[in-house]
């Protein structure tokens, strides 16, 4: 699939993957999809139909030129905008992991009476019916942990670039993919 995407793509080396506008369109794209009741991958050839239509009309009569009229300041808004878009939603899946999971005081209720953490599955049939498991109060801590963590090695890798420590080829390589490193 990804050899043949990447013959037709006249590049033996394309790299076959999200970027960050193509992750939020897609994401959007299916919440679309899933809201109204339509099938995300028929969408998906419609939109292809589409482009396909939209890219020969823009080649036979020469549309290339509208290109001088994207500025660097159109871009730094875009690129704004999708890293506003990602932002906003790290925090409110965090809001609803929080949500879904809320701390507890360890080990005992506000009006001082223990809390007994069992969890009791009854089944008198053979087919298994998948629970949503809430209340794990270590999953949002974690969540937040993690958040966090990946955030700041992002953030100091980063800033790695400006340092003393390391030759200068090796700082640029560590801070140009300090945020891959840090989210892997």
């Amino acid at each position: 699939h990804g050899v043949l995407f990447c013959l037709l793509g006249a590049q033996p080396l394309l790299v076959v993957g999200f970027s960050g506008p193509l992750l939020v369109f897609e994401e959007a794209f299916y919440n679309f999809c899933r809201s109204n009741n339509m099938e995300y991958l028929t969408g998906r050839v419609w939109i292809g139909l589409w482009l396909i239509i939209i890219v020969l009309l823009m080649v036979a009569f020469e549309g290339s030129f509208l290109v001088r009229y994207v500025s660097r300041f159109t871009q730094e808004i875009f690129a704004f905008l999708i890293s506003i878009i990602f932002i906003y939603e790290t925090f409110f899946k965090l809001v609803k992991i929080f949500e879904e999971h809320p701390l507890q005081n360890c080990g005992s209720e506000p009006n001082g009476t223990a809390i007994n953490n069992t969890t009791t599955f009854y089944s008198n049939t053979t087919e298994s019916t998948p629970t949503k498991i809430t209340g794990q109060p270590n999953t949002a801590l974690l969540s937040l942990v993690l958040m966090a963590g990946t955030f700041f090695i992002a953030f100091f890798l980063r800033k790695f670039k400006n340092s003393r420590f390391f030759p200068g080829r090796i700082r640029r390589l560590i801070g140009d993919f300090g945020v891959p490193i840090a989210i892997r």
